[in-house]
């Protein structure tokens, strides 16, 4: 009999202990899920507030383009083509908080490649735009509040930057900096930024990029604009001056 109640004894433990198993595995499931919903909740709405905030700055861009009847920055632009996702890269790089116009000053197809050429259009004018489109595809270029000229100077301003359309982004960190120089002017060269960073040479139709430990721009990530030496042959190229209203 002692026996028979020992068995009983140890199965009716047996049956407790399975059961707060389970009630455990349950638990451990119920919170695991809880967990997970609210961890696909959080990234729901982050992205969702990430597309209201993209889609917000097209609206006030597309309103400036109603409020301006169409003229609107670089609405003549055969590189930028209308591309609304350009467009706010490039204004938010400039100035987000401004209405900002554009001039067109130099079109490579337009004017011709001769580096003379674009001293004739584009010296002694601030606030300058260079878009770049490559025969491969590339999207790029600098903006610089200081004054192109003919002269053999360095100069320099904290407004001064790169910028790569095709991934969205700016290089605007200062590394190594040489000669103070943001950009470089000289009769010989079209638009020079850093210490070859971005050049144009020996024409307009070829535009350069040199790797070398005086590269003056990086981007948040430190990466350079250019981790290669490259040549890149050009497809087109614009110059916009720039206009804060």
């Amino acid at each position: 009999m002692k026996e028979i109640n020992n068995n009983l004894s140890n199965e009716k433990f047996e049956n407790i202990r399975n059961q707060t198993c389970k009630n455990y595995v349950n638990l451990i499931g119920i919170l695991f899920f809880g967990l997970l919903i609210s961890i696909i909740v959080t990234m729901t709405k982050t992205i969702n507030d990430l597309k209201t905030k993209i889609n917000n700055q097209r609206d006030e861009l597309l309103k400036e383009i109603k409020d301006n009847k169409n003229e609107y920055i670089f609405s003549d632009s055969k590189i930028i083509n209308n591309n609304i996702k350009y467009l706010i890269f490039l204004k938010a790089w400039i100035n987000q908080n401004k209405i900002i116009s554009s001039k067109l000053l130099y079109r490579l197809s337009k004017d011709g490649e001769s580096i003379k050429t674009f001293h004739d259009k584009c010296d002694n004018i601030s606030q300058t735009l260079i878009l770049i489109e490559s025969l491969d595809g590339k999207k790029f270029g600098g903006y610089t509040t200081c004054t192109w000229d003919g002269n053999m100077i360095d100069k320099n301003d904290n407004k001064t930057f790169l910028f790569n359309l095709n991934n969205n982004q700016k290089f605007s960190k200062r590394y190594n900096v040489f000669n103070n120089r943001d950009i470089y002017t000289y009769i010989k060269n079209g638009p020079y930024f850093g210490y070859r960073d971005l050049f144009f040479n020996p024409t307009m139709k070829f535009c350069n990029s040199y790797k070398s430990t005086q590269y003056s721009f990086l981007n948040d990530n430190n990466d350079l604009i250019n981790n290669n030496n490259n040549t890149f042959e050009i497809k087109e190229v614009e110059i916009y001056q720039i206009d804060f209203n």
